[in-house]
């Protein structure tokens, strides 16, 4: 189950209130997230404070959940089910190991 109020549950809230087929805009989806996340000083000097929400799109792209159109737009394939979070994502991509 997903961590309510989390930086990625908002994410895939955000994917999962579009309607399979649609496309979105990054900008929209880092409008919705803003302020879920505290901008720490090395976001704010890089100009990057839109970093990890972007980085859980692709992350939700890598599963199969979404693709990239073209830059800054993106078309939902299919909703992430409720138990789909941040951990078994990174089981899902390898980046982890059953233990």
């Amino acid at each position: 189950m997903r961590k309510d109020g989390s930086l990625f549950s908002t994410v895939v809230d955000f994917i999962n209130a579009i309607p399979v087929g649609s496309t979105y805009k990054s900008s929209e989806l880092v409008n919705a997230t803003r302020g879920v996340e505290e901008v720490t000083w090395w976001k704010r000097t890089s100009k990057n404070e839109a970093y990890r929400t972007r980085t859980y799109q692709a992350y939700l792209s890598r599963l199969g959940f979404l693709q990239n159109v073209k830059r800054g737009e993106w078309k939902v394939l299919g909703h992430a089910p409720e138990w789909l979070d941040l951990g078994v994502s990174t089981l899902l991509r390898g980046y982890r190991d059953w233990e």
